[in-house]
């Protein structure tokens, strides 16, 4: 799969589907109603019923959270289990701030940010080493064992 942004909007591509994520949930041309269970082209998503959209996706093997902005959660909550991408729009440094701590929480092997917050501003504050891009590709197998690889889309 491959994560890329579009303003506010995080995209997932697959290879039959693109899932829109930001204050909606898109799985292709579903357009999930509200909180619930949904499966819609071998993608699943739960849409969890609270203020921030907060989204689980099962997607090519993987487990990915999506967070339109962090807030604090329950590391104990059982759908928070076995994440292996964590993706958050964020816009301040506060929020990053939050996104660092759902990070250390969940201990995912992928970390995407994206949002309105300053490239430099990410770069500072993750003491990044490498380079906002475009897209990220990310499949099974190939996220580290070990550790959390942090991208931040552009």
């Amino acid at each position: 799969m491959i994560f890329q942004r579009s303003d506010n909007t995080l995209k997932i591509k697959t290879a039959s589907t693109l899932v829109r994520l930001n204050d909606s949930v898109e799985l292709g041309e579903f357009i999930a109603p509200g909180p619930g269970e949904y499966d819609v082209n071998g993608i699943g998503a739960i849409v969890l019923p609270v203020a921030t959209r907060t989204v689980v996706l099962s997607i090519e093997g993987l487990q990915v959270l999506y967070l339109d902005h962090p807030y604090e959660i329950d590391k104990d909550d059982e759908n928070f289990a076995n994440i292996d991408v964590a993706a958050m729009r964020i816009s301040s440094v506060e929020q990053l701030k939050l996104a660092e701590q759902i990070a250390k929480d969940l201990e995912p092997s992928g970390l995407c940010l994206f949002g309105s917050l300053p490239v430099a501003d990410f770069t500072k504050e993750l003491n990044l080493n490498s380079e906002p891009v475009e897209s990220w590709k990310v499949q099974a197998g190939t996220l580290p064992d070990e550790g959390t690889d942090i991208v931040v889309l552009k």
